[in-house]
């Protein structure tokens, strides 16, 4: 959709296509950019009263308060007209609002790093799996190219980048520091 405001011919294309299979294709995107927000949460206690509650809270005014600020257009007015459009645009998109509550929640109450899901994700990120052996993300030939220099090895946007931080001696049994992760986190 990004191509559409640069490239002419291919908004001219889409403009083309019956209104239900843009409308389908604008749905299944959504969709997917719902699931995969809600699949990063697999992670977290769900049975904390905390987590419920942000979760709860962020989905409720993620619609409650775009269809405010459509009954609503002069609910905002700071006196400056272009904050009060700029405002108004954010705030009448409800996946802004719904993780901007959701991002500020999160971070502003309590819980610890277990309920928030951080201590398993810290273990994911140390465990078997060396993340300069996987490939995934390798630029064809250039990344070959790139590990002859050991310069790379240093330079964090480099696949070959090593970080040298060593975990701290009050690690648990699994190997992670909880302090570390808590203060990289939090």
């Amino acid at each position: 959709m990004i191509l559409c405001g640069f490239v002419p011919k291919i908004a001219a294309a889409i403009n083309t296509m019956p209104v239900p299979v843009t409308g389908g294709i604008f749905g299944l995107a959504l969709a997917m950019v719902t699931a995969v927000g809600l699949a990063n949460l697999q992670y977290i206690d769900w049975g904390s009263s905390r987590n419920l509650t942000i979760l709860g809270l962020s989905m409720l005014f993620g619609v409650m308060l775009p269809e405010y600020i459509k009954a609503n257009p002069n609910a905002i007015n700071t006196g400056i007209r272009e904050i009060d459009q700029v405002a108004a645009l954010l705030l009448s998109m409800g996946y802004f609002v719904g993780g901007m509550i959701g991002f500020i929640l999160d971070n502003t109450v309590s819980g610890t790093p277990e309920e928030r899901g951080i201590i398993f994700l810290s273990k994911l990120e140390h465990s078997l799996h060396d993340p300069a052996k996987i490939s995934t993300y390798d630029i064809p030939y250039v990344t070959k190219f790139a590990e002859k220099f050991r310069i790379s090895r240093y330079i964090p946007v480099c696949p070959q980048f090593r970080q040298s931080k060593k975990l701290k001696e009050d690690d648990d049994k699994d190997g992670v520091s909880k302090i570390e992760v808590a203060q990289t986190y939090m």
